[in-house]
């Protein structure tokens, strides 16, 4: 019942004390209220938040009020503000002690209508993200306290959009900005535009591997529905689907495939 207030600086505290992240965390802020139940608001300053599977760092600023139970440590999010990189979202939730267990798990829901899904992909992959472009997304995220690598112990249910994405493969580009003038059927246009393209999904990521129950893709004269998995770890792609295009598969082609297709269209 002890009635507590003032403030507090925090200076390069050591977030790779938590399994799987690293960076060094400052905050300043204030606090208020009993000892079981303090108000605290503040902000927090990350210049390297790291996954260290990928040793990729990027800057990580919140600011945020919480409330704390300051007899066992456990902690409501009501809401957090954050920033990384060029990517900003909103998050609420709890770390909190699970009955049975030790340590603290994380349970928080995300929201974000202004962020970037190269700054996503970049955190968690080895290799350059493979897109670029705005998205939204909403995400539930747990991260139980165990002693399996980071990526392993996340666990998240998403819906996202991506807007008018962009591949930073220069041969994923060519390939899908060809597959848009065939679908259109322009098969000889030998230099196409490069094409933006949209996607949207639902996503389920536990044991490192996200599992798309639907992903859709959408690109000038082409759409395309997909289910499949993503594998953080060695990058893996498995997606399987269907296709369809603006023209017959005749039209999409030249020689003798397109022969072949008018076959089959006739039959």
């Amino acid at each position: 019942q002890t009635s507590l207030s003032g403030t507090f600086t925090l200076k390069d505290a050591d977030l790779s004390k938590y399994q799987g992240i690293a960076g060094k965390l400052s905050s300043t802020g204030t606090f208020n209220g009993q000892l079981q139940a303090l108000h605290v608001e503040g902000s927090t300053e990350t210049p390297d938040f790291t996954v260290t599977s990928t040793g990729h760092a990027l800057p990580l600023q919140t600011h945020y009020s919480a409330l704390v139970n300051g007899t066992n440590g456990d902690v409501t999010l009501e809401p957090v503000q954050a920033k990384l990189a060029e990517t900003q979202f909103v998050a609420e939730g709890q770390v909190a002690g699970v009955p049975g267990k030790s340590g603290k798990q994380l349970t928080i829901d995300i929201t974000s209508d202004a962020a970037r899904i190269q700054d996503l992909l970049y955190l968690f992959m080895q290799s350059k993200p493979p897109l670029q472009g705005e998205t939204r997304f909403k995400a539930k995220v747990q991260l139980p306290f165990t002693d399996a690598p980071f990526i392993r112990r996340v666990v998240m249910n998403a819906q996202f959009g991506i807007k008018g994405s962009r591949f930073t493969n220069t041969d994923t580009r060519e390939k899908v900005s060809a597959l848009s003038e065939a679908a259109r059927g322009n098969p000889n246009d030998n230099s196409p535009p490069t094409v933006l393209t949209d996607l949207l999904g639902d996503v389920t990521l536990a044991n490192a591997t996200a599992k798309f129950a639907q992903i859709s893709f959408r690109a000038p004269g082409v759409t395309a529905v997909m289910h499949g998995s993503y594998n953080l770890e060695n990058e893996k792609v498995d997606l399987h689907g269907t296709m369809h295009t603006d023209v017959n598969l005749s039209q999409a082609t030249t020689g003798f495939k397109a022969f072949m297709m008018k076959v089959i269209e006739v039959a």
